[in-house]
């Protein structure tokens, strides 16, 4: 089955190799991303080594649950010791030019020690004007809140279909 999809833009991520606390990196945190089934493709701009390269750490199955509450970060994070105890985990590493896709639904952290930096292309997939469907089911009320929703996510370069041909199908399974 082929699934229609649009990107909604594209950013830049680097953990610097001096990096040793969560501090002002808030994805370091066992999260999900607020924005139920979407897609988020990783892309290594150079060798990620699961153990030691500050991987992306995946809860395995979590992608299909039904997260109690989306509203703020505070409901969307989860402790070390419950997510050891609940989850099998699977670090995400691989060569310069490889990556990975996942569903952000699924509670996931980017590690934020290790023995080398890391920077990383993300790319959002997600169906067709989905966003904008968001948007304007939260209508002006919650105006305020939809500034922090993460559909797209803050900070990305923004796509543009007129430059950019983004829309197209992924293969569901």
């Amino acid at each position: 089955q082929r699934v229609p999809c649009c990107s909604y833009g594209v950013s830049l991520l680097r953990l610097k190799r001096n990096m040793t606390r969560h501090g002002p990196y808030l994805s370091s945190h066992w999260h999900h991303d607020r924005a139920g089934r979407r897609l988020k493709l990783f892309i290594f701009l150079h060798d990620v080594d699961p153990s030691r390269g500050r991987p992306t750490v995946v809860a395995r199955g979590t992608h299909q649950h039904v997260w109690y509450s989306s509203h703020g970060l505070h409901d969307t994070r989860f402790s070390e010791a419950w997510m050891r105890s609940a989850f099998e985990r699977v670090a995400l590493g691989g060569p310069r030019g490889g990556g990975f896709i996942f569903d952000t639904n699924a509670l996931h952290k980017g590690e934020h020690v290790g023995a080398h930096a890391r920077s990383t292309v993300i790319v959002e997939l997600d169906r067709p004007g989905r966003c904008k469907a968001i948007k304007s089911a939260l209508g002006a009320l919650n105006q305020r809140h939809w500034m922090t929703y993460p559909c797209p996510s803050k900070g990305l370069l923004q796509a543009s279909s007129a430059r950019i041909p983004h829309c197209g199908a992924v293969r569901a399974y």
